[in-house]
């Protein structure tokens, strides 16, 4: 089973109609013998979006597709589906219906939140239709996305907006989502020193455990204590958890270390929230991220920042698991707003391109 997951760049960026284009493609194109599974994570499908107050597209299930979803959606709809399988108490949560669509109909999608439940379902699924393809309607503050046990394939709906802030928000998920996979040997190295409980760790000459943390990273004054003390020597710091805005200014004229985060979702708080307008990233070679008057935001301090108004990050970035973004969905509100998109994934404007044109 392929398992695509759909995120977006902001809440009004159309993934719930990216997922249903890429739905109908997959019904009416080359896969029409896969069975196709659809879920979502929590809860799915609100009739009002909340940013602009319109309707937003319901999910209509087709004929034959089989879908999961709490049972209190599906009150309305007797005789219009076949139960397949039952997931409750006590490895759940609340109980949710994995059933195969005997009707077309519309229906709110409802699945887990955790990694665990969604892998004990993944497995039923697995078992039901072998040859199957899921879509997942996700989240990006849902961390597990990021990893390959959950999604074989991203697939990322993209708001160009002229809004400054969802701009930084859009470059910087594109940014996270170009990171490229660590080393064989940083693997290695990593999952030979870390456990469920480790958040960070620092490992001296790609060799030697120099520190272990078990708080959130960025609240970790022991291990920037550890970082300065080695800066001079090359060093591979994991990070299992957000790589914050204050964290990145902290490590970024550390010119020795290499940053390997747990999946792409450890990247994204750089950039959001309310960041001043000089605040401008780019992807440069090396994963060098310009921060543009940094010195003049930050009190300058000799031993951690450059005093120049231009800082380079200057550590190497990179990510300890992978999932490759195979789609892009564009949704354009700004003809003026000029965004860095990779050029090697297809990117289809939902809004604006001949969708006859596209195969998936």
């Amino acid at each position: 089973m392929k398992t695509y997951s759909f995120i977006g760049s902001d809440k009004n960026a159309g993934k719930t109609t990216a997922l249903t284009f890429f739905y109908q493609q997959l019904l009416q194109r080359r896969y029409a013998e896969q069975a196709v599974f659809l879920t979502s994570i929590g809860i799915n499908g609100e009739s009002v979006d909340t940013f602009e107050g319109k309707d937003k597209p319901p999910t209509r299930i087709f004929r034959n597709s089989l879908f999961i979803t709490a049972g209190d959606h599906l009150r309305q709809l007797g005789g219009q589906y076949q139960i397949l399988h039952v997931f409750d108490r006590p490895g759940f949560t609340k109980l949710y219906v994995l059933a195969r669509a005997t009707n077309d109909f519309v229906v709110v999608l409802e699945g887990p939140n955790d990694r665990d439940s969604v892998l004990k379902m993944k497995k039923v699924m697995s078992r039901v239709a072998a040859n199957s393809i899921c879509l997942i309607d996700g989240s990006i503050d849902r961390q597990f996305l990021g990893h390959p046990s959950i999604s074989d394939a991203l697939c990322f709906a993209l708001l160009i907006s002229s809004r400054p802030q969802q701009q930084q928000k859009a470059q910087g998920f594109l940014t996270a989502l170009g990171l490229e996979k660590c080393s064989s040997k940083a693997t290695e190295i990593i999952d030979a020193s870390t456990n469920d409980s480790t958040k960070s760790v620092l490992i001296l000459n790609w060799d030697s455990t120099v520190y272990k943390g078990y708080k959130i990273p960025y609240l970790d004054d022991q291990l920037r204590s550890h970082c300065l003390e080695h800066r001079d020597k090359p060093c591979i710091l994991y990070i299992k958890g957000s790589l914050s805005r204050s964290l990145y200014r902290f490590l970024a004229p550390l010119q020795n270390l290499t940053i390997v985060l747990h999946d792409f979702t450890c990247y994204q708080n750089i950039n959001t929230g309310n960041d001043p307008p000089e605040f401008k990233p780019e992807l440069r070679d090396r994963t060098k991220i310009t921060w543009h008057k940094l010195a003049a935001k930050v009190p300058k301090r000799p031993d951690i920042l450059p005093t120049e108004c231009q800082v380079f990050f200057e550590p190497t970035l990179r990510l300890r698991h992978t999932v490759p973004l195979e789609y892009l969905f564009i949704r354009q509100e700004s003809d003026q707003t000029r965004i860095d998109v990779p050029g090697d994934v297809p990117a289809i404007n939902l809004y604006r391109d001949d969708l006859d044109d596209f195969r998936i």
